[in-house]
């Protein structure tokens, strides 16, 4: 039988003499050279391409998450691009419902959180001091030093709001329209990827495709779903004890604790608490019910609702997802914390379907 010829890395490394560097060195130094110019040249055109990515980024996780929906109703005998129409539509009239509904109290509440940081700070400094023997600079302090770093770059890009206004617009619709065709090509897609591989891989990584895509999904959809249920607690027990800015609190509260691993849940639950503290007519009691209440509910969430809502959706290591998130956001900011745990959950989707794992002689560990 005529043995397969090997192509591109295989065929070189496989043809490399030690003995003698005279044979493969420069092709060495040839392919060193490139993949060191490709860097720099990513590192250069980065700042002007990262917004795209973003974008395609946003519209590529969403799209996976709307193609089990897709798929259904495909199979029901809808055509594939009315049955992406029907699905992007219904996620923009839900989010359209949704801020209609709630997005006044929440820009209210934030606006008035925002406007009384001062007076909140102040509360805090003085009650800060006289517990602990403290001695914290007076908000007017940190109001003027921010001033003095911030405040002339402000001004100097005041008059650019309403290009960031038009921009984010046109942002939103290249979402939604990237969304839209990946939700229509999802297929043409994976043909595209197959093939650019060989016959008898072709099968496997349409599968790999497949389960990933699925527990992606899966994983969006619970994250999702937590966070809403976190926010409908949260917002309960914030009303009836009438704290400030009840709303605004839990949607922080939600979104933080389910999108930013190991620490979103403290970060999340320490804002509600401090607020508490601080406002009139409550004080370190209820403060101390909020944390009570935020620490029942998380522990009741991780022994009933994690399991029921996530199944068997992907269990991204903890260590892995927080350095995810701070790579993240020192690339793309805010909105990189909420993109690395799905960004995490696709690459070990990837993996795990792609790399069959060998079995380990427990003897070595002995």
């Amino acid at each position: 039988m005529k043995k397969k010829k090997k192509k591109g890395f295989s065929a070189f490394f496989s043809t490399i003499d030690i003995n003698n560097p005279i044979t493969w060195l420069p092709k060495a130094l040839f392919i060193v050279c490139a993949f060191a110019f490709a860097f720099l040249a990513i590192l250069a055109i980065w700042p002007k391409v990262s917004y795209i990515c973003t974008i395609l980024l946003i519209a590529f996780f969403i799209a996976l998450a709307l193609e089990p929906v897709v798929d259904w109703l495909e199979k029901h005998k809808i055509n594939r691009k009315i049955a992406a129409l029907i699905c992007v539509s219904g996620v923009i009239i839900i989010f359209v419902v949704v801020v209609v509904l709630f997005g006044g109290l929440f820009i209210t509440q934030g606006v008035e959180l925002i406007h009384n940081a001062p007076s909140v700070y102040a509360d805090g400094k003085v009650w800060l001091n006289d517990t602990f023997h403290l001695s914290l600079p007076a908000g007017s302090a940190l109001i003027s030093t921010a001033i003095d770093k911030w405040g002339a770059a402000t001004a100097s890009k005041a008059l650019d709001i309403g290009a960031s206004v038009v921009t984010g617009s046109l942002s939103v619709m290249g979402i939604i329209l990237v969304t839209y065709y990946l939700c229509v090509d999802g297929d043409h897609v994976r043909r595209i990827i197959a093939g650019m591989l060989e016959p008898s891989k072709q099968e496997g990584m349409i599968e790999s495709i497949s389960i990933a895509q699925s527990k992606i999904a899966s994983f969006l959809a619970s994250r999702l779903i937590l966070a809403l249920c976190s926010t409908i607690v949260t917002s309960t027990y914030l009303g009836i004890m009438h704290i400030p800015y009840w709303f605004a609190l839990a949607v922080f509260m939600g979104l933080i604790s389910q999108f930013i691993p190991v620490v979103g849940t403290f970060i999340g639950g320490a804002l509600p608490v401090i607020v508490t503290l601080t406002s009139p007519g409550h004080g370190i009691v209820e403060a101390l019910i909020v944390l009570a209440l935020l620490t029942i509910y998380q522990q009741l969430e991780n022994a009933f609702l994690v399991p029921k809502i996530s199944g068997d959706a992907l269990d991204i290591n903890p260590a892995l997802a927080f350095v995810a998130v701070l790579a993240f956001g020192s690339i793309w900011g805010a909105l990189g914390t909420f993109l690395a745990l799905p960004t995490v959950a696709t690459i070990t989707a990837i993996i795990k379907n792609i790399v069959q794992p060998y079995a380990v002689d427990e003897s070595l560990f002995e």
